[in-house]
């Protein structure tokens, strides 16, 4: 793989991405075997005048061993350094960034309820700094790097080298880092034509989208008052433009928690606690998933746990509009990765609001949000339900409708 279009790779989340301010810390959440690229972003946070760069190394093996072979009440246990270095993290605003490089199997041959337990109870502790991110108060950044085994999946019929060269460059197109382009620029022209599209949405009073597909979704969503839609860069506490998801081909605002009826299914798999789930969707009624719909009762289970992780988790907290014609669509790939698939499919998300897309909310306490339609819960999990067949028609305040979408693709 060329060097230089992975050191690009490194500079666009540096310098778009996290957009380092001098003299700010930082952390960088990685597997330990990408401990070579982590480096390497971390220099550059160095060489961009970063005060304070911590890498947090966590290991698949260990993950696994643990949950093989440890007992249920003792991983329970948080140990308390881990809450008091989240903490410190969030009290002195570190600009967060997140590696991933997933194994789709991770979990395979594991005990899914002791997991979800885990999970479950994880998410909770650790909920109120996480949402330091969710809510911009500092700026945060997700990005991917390949591994053998996540390019194996991707690439079944390749070798394995092979398969890790070609994943490798597809999240270098996706991510738009090109043989010969300048990727900064390339993402700024990006952004500005994501932001022209979320401009019209904002610019007309919708209160509700109902959706259409040929696999049986008929659905209609409400919006709350004073929505916002968003999509590429996002704006931090103190100004500092970010990229919370390279790459991002999504606009995204705040769907009603207590207006969402019909059917809705899924049209890629999803990863839940690292079990992979097919074939699915969702019955909702007053803005509460009342059924999962799926084919493996396995997977229904799996799904009927998340929803029950806390009691606002049955309820959206995001809906994104995605063409089918994004370019991540456009590779005929599944990258069995969220990042990447819910930048190839309108999608929604269950569970916690962003707090930004809504005007003035700055301030609002939970009950305050919850109260005028947004959601809170200790989750965001996002699933994909846009394909070709796709359409959505929007209603405004005054009734009038426009429509959207149409077999997927964006109609202004």
């Amino acid at each position: 793989m060329n060097k230089k279009r992975i050191k690009n790779y490194a500079s666009l989340i540096v310098n778009k991405g996290i957009n380092v301010q001098k003299g700010k810390c930082y952390f960088i959440d990685t597997p330990c075997e990408q401990y070579e690229f982590a480096s390497l972003v971390a220099k550059m946070l160095y060489q961009k005048g970063a005060k304070y760069v911590e890498i947090l190394y966590h290991d698949t093996n260990v993950y696994r061993a643990s949950m093989k072979y440890g007992k249920k009440k003792d991983l329970l246990d948080f140990p308390s350094y881990q809450i008091a270095m989240q903490k410190e993290f969030q009290d002195k605003h570190y600009g967060r960034i997140v590696l991933k490089s997933p194994n789709p199997e991770e979990n395979k041959g594991l005990k899914l309820e002791k997991i979800t337990s885990i999970q479950q109870v994880k998410s909770k502790t650790f909920s109120p700094f996480r949402k330091t991110y969710m809510e911009n108060e500092t700026e945060w950044c997700i990005a991917c790097v390949p591994n053998k085994l996540w390019a194996k999946k991707v690439f079944p019929h390749l070798t394995t080298k092979k398969a890790y060269e070609a994943l490798w460059d597809a999240i270098l197109k996706a991510s738009g880092v090109n043989e010969d382009n300048d990727p900064l620029k390339t993402m700024d022209e990006h952004d500005h034509f994501i932001k022209s599209r979320a401009d019209f949405l904002n610019s007309h009073e919708f209160v509700s989208f109902h959706y259409t597909s040929k696999n049986g979704t008929d659905f209609t969503v409400g919006v709350v008052d004073n929505y916002l839609f968003e999509g590429g860069s996002s704006k931090n506490k103190d100004g500092f433009s970010f990229h919370a998801n390279i790459p991002s081909e999504e606009i995204f605002s705040m769907p009603h928690n207590q207006k969402a009826e019909g059917v809705l299914y899924a049209t890629k798999p999803l990863l839940v606690n690292g079990f992979l789930i097919q074939n699915f969707g969702f019955r909702f009624h007053e803005g509460k998933v009342i059924e999962v719909l799926a084919q493996k009762e396995e997977d229904k289970k799996a799904l009927e746990q998340l929803i029950q992780t806390d009691e606002n988790a049955c309820r959206l907290g995001e809906i994104a509009l995605v063409p089918y014609s994004s370019p991540i669509n456009q590779t005929g790939l599944l990258f069995y990765n969220t990042l990447f698939d819910e930048n190839a499919s309108c999608h929604f998300a269950l569970g916690q609001s962003y707090k930004t897309n809504m005007k003035n909310s700055e301030s609002l306490s939970e009950d305050e949000l919850f109260a005028l339609g947004g959601n809170y819960s200790s989750i965001h999990v996002d699933f994909m339900v846009g394909d070709n067949t796709t359409k959505i028609v929007g209603t405004t305040k005054d009734g009038k409708e426009f429509v959207i979408m149409v077999n997927g693709e964006f109609t202004f």
